[in-house]
């Protein structure tokens, strides 16, 4: 695959795009050797960046420390040869409308993301350039301090376009260089559709049936029901996979359980149940929402994901955890007072709550969704007015029943006036400006 240390292709204008545990880790691997690498983060990530370089704590490479040519914006990265975009699915269309003009006719966008189709979605969005496919094998996450941790002896690409051209497979072959000459394992598959679809067969299982349990991979292997579960979670993606044309064999479903009950760590947890533990947005619909939505639109019964798709989405984070949390921030002693609001979804509709028109009908779902930029600066505001010192938000998403949660917020202050204003101007900056909410009337 040529030359690892071609500085040709070390000395190219190199980006990261978000700066979670994955990409954290490829930022600050490739920041060793790339002297023009420019990390997209802002606010208080990318003021920690820029104050402390990108840490990461590694089990596998060690300690490292870089500190990036550039930490701005998406917006603001300028023309890029090469650009990994590493952020939550849920991200991706706002992502793509950012670095729009970052991409040129002779850029490489590598998404290393969860899902099937990050990359396909990425050349229907942008429409120019080249996206080279890939997945990543490795446990990382952000920690409080913006720092990076690995967890692990492994962190593992595999990148490739499936049945590429003569100038693609030039596009990854200078991929895999730059990624060796960083350090980074990686491998070039022939295949890649049949890669990702292993992986993503694994994670509807790992990652859904940790959350939906919010257990540890030990507590469900040991659960003989839950086990069993686990299992059927493999089957039915598998089946998915098979129905849709993915070159997948049994010997590939029974490694992957194999790896359940015999390799994977006990106390092992996953993204998608820390995400939800947390009360962050989460990837409910990549791990599990697509795969049943496809499962039925080839026909093939999905009882176990449906059932564990509905439960995740009805997931909320834990107030006393919160409370919890709360009461061990820097600023809790400066708080004499907590305040906390939980939206549901009522029946009786808006126009008759609000408006009192009478003859509104009934409310049997609603259809929420929310813009995520606009809800953490409203939070962000409401975090600098008077006597306030602690702000916490979380949003639901998808099609909600009468009595699904919408919201919660958490407000920390000093004194009842300023906490109480604090709520009420949070609330109503969520609902006026942050938030789409669709009624489903009945009438």
């Amino acid at each position: 695959m040529g030359n690892p240390m071609d500085g040709n292709i070390v000395n190219k204008k190199t980006a990261v795009v978000g700066i979670g545990g994955v990409g954290g880790y490829m930022a600050a691997m490739l920041g060793q050797v790339c002297p023009h690498l420019t990390v997209a983060a802002r606010g208080g990530r990318g003021e920690a960046i820029r104050e402390n370089g990108l840490v990461l704590h590694s089990d596998y490479k060690g300690e490292l420390k870089v500190r990036p040519e550039r930490v701005v914006p998406v917006r603001e990265m300028g023309v890029q040869d090469y650009i990994f975009v590493c952020v939550k699915n849920y991200s991706l269309e706002e992502v793509c409308r950012e670095m729009e003009d970052s991409v040129g006719d002779d850029t490489v966008i590598i998404p290393v993301m969860n899902g099937v189709d990050p990359g396909e979605k990425i050349r229907n969005l942008i429409g120019k350039g080249t996206v080279v496919d890939s997945l990543i094998y490795i446990v990382a996450f952000a920690e409080r301090d913006y720092s990076i941790t690995q967890q692990g002896d492994f962190a593992n690409l595999r990148i490739g376009i499936q049945n590429p051209d003569e100038e693609q497979k030039r596009k990854i072959e200078e991929v895999s260089r730059l990624l060796a000459a960083a350090d980074i394992d990686h491998a070039v598959a022939e295949d890649i559709e049949l890669a990702v679809w292993r992986k993503y067969i694994l994670n509807c299982a790992y990652n859904v049936a940790s959350a939906y349990y919010d257990n540890t991979i030990g507590q469900l292997r040991s659960d003989p029901v839950k086990a069993k579960e686990y299992e059927a979670l493999v089957t039915e993606a598998y089946n998915v996979a098979l129905a849709k044309g993915v070159h997948v064999k049994p010997a590939h479903k029974d490694a992957i359980i194999h790896r359940f009950y015999y390799e994977l760590a006990e106390n092992a947890t996953s993204s998608l149940q820390r995400d939800i533990r947390e009360g962050k947005r989460a990837e409910i619909d990549t791990f599990s929402g697509y795969i049943v939505r496809e499962g039925k639109k080839l026909g093939l019964e999905m009882p176990v994901s449906e059932k564990m798709y509905q439960g995740l989405k009805r997931k909320k984070p834990s107030m006393d955890v919160w409370l919890e949390e709360a009461k061990q921030d820097e600023n809790a002693s400066r708080c004499g007072m907590y305040l906390f609001h939980n939206g549901v979804v009522r029946e009786t509709p808006k126009a008759q709550a609000r408006l009192g028109e009478a003859d509104a009908g009934t409310v049997s779902g609603m259809e929420f969704s929310y813009d995520a930029q606009l809800a953490d600066a409203a939070a962000a505001r409401v975090r600098r007015m008077p006597g306030i010192f602690y702000v916490r938000v979380w949003l639901n998403e998808g099609m909600l029943d009468v009595g699904d949660d919408i919201m919660q917020v958490l407000i920390g202050g000093d004194v009842r006036p300023h906490v109480v204003d604090a709520l009420q101007e949070l609330v109503g900056e969520l609902k006026e400006n942050c938030v789409r909410e669709q009624e489903i009337i009945s009438r």
